[in-house]
């Protein structure tokens, strides 16, 4: 069967589209924002395997703005058959003044995007979202940064002390770990259930050195997935030095709109110097 980098590259092989993924957007000037662009004259059917061509040729962070939350979930599933690690952006939780109680899961999952812009993406990086989402206020990541509690593989950390730490930005120690911002406690074991996490984690002691960090199913309790390190954000980490969205948005990265309506530039104005 042949890999999906190789489909990938038969896909991009006609001159047409091979010339179309190679042009640059201009520049207003030396050092400015790339100007965004759009898929247009393609058909939506089409959209994931162009958003997979355009993300692996630039090869730096992308960001895909759907028109609306039903197009974003349309695309997401297919483009993850390309590109696994495509990154999923939800829409702003609803206010509680409109009686509707906001989405711990869509809250969790803005936040773990928002912690994975803190670093420099190493290859090819998408994030799909919405033209709300992109003017929407979040957490600055360099603010995230400052708060939060990392722990690494091979760190030494007092126990009671990292509790301790955690309780004072939100959670709470129960007998066993079923939400976020819960801790359960087992001699040297330790689950975390972060506020910005899609799975618990595992901690194991040895003493006073982390021996093993591991991400586990919360109704099986078996492990998922090893890490080196991982990150704890408290409770009020979604409400904290907010800023829009679109000023995330790196000179370097590429911005697709992947239906051909009217951009909105102003998301993108360059400040006067």
């Amino acid at each position: 069967m042949a890999s999906l980098a190789a489909l990938i590259e038969t896909f991009a092989t006609p001159p047409a589209i091979h010339n179309a993924l190679r042009k640059r957007a201009a520049r207003k000037a030396k050092g400015a924002r790339r100007a965004p662009q759009s898929f247009e004259h393609v058909v939506s059917d089409a959209h994931a395997v162009f958003a997979a061509l355009t993300a692996l040729s630039h090869g730096g962070r992308c960001w895909m703005i759907c028109a609306d939350a039903r197009a974003q979930e349309r695309l997401f599933p297919v483009l993850q058959l390309w590109l696994p690690e495509a990154l999923f952006f939800p829409d702003a939780p609803l206010s509680l003044a409109e009686g509707v109680l906001p989405d711990p899961e869509a809250g969790a999952e803005r936040l773990s995007t928002l912690e994975n812009l803190k670093a420099k993406p190493q290859g090819a990086e998408c994030i799909v979202l919405t033209r709300g989402a992109l003017t929407s206020l979040v957490p600055n990541p360099e603010a995230l940064r400052k708060k939060e509690v990392r722990i690494g593989r091979g760190q030494s950390v007092h126990r009671e002390t990292l509790i301790k730490s955690l309780e004072e930005l939100g959670y709470e120690v129960v007998p066993r770990v079923t939400e976020r911002g819960h801790i359960a406690v087992r001699g040297g074991i330790l689950d975390f259930f972060g506020f910005q996490h899609r799975r618990p984690v595992r901690l194991e002691l040895f003493g006073d050195e982390v021996e093993s960090i591991r991400a586990f199913d919360l109704d099986a309790q078996t492990s998922v997935e090893t890490l080196e390190e991982c990150a704890f954000m408290g409770a009020d980490a979604a409400d904290s030095n907010l800023v829009p969205l679109s000023e995330l948005v790196g000179r370097d990265d590429r911005v697709i709109f992947t239906d051909a309506f009217r951009h909105e530039e102003e998301a993108f104005t360059e400040p006067d110097e």
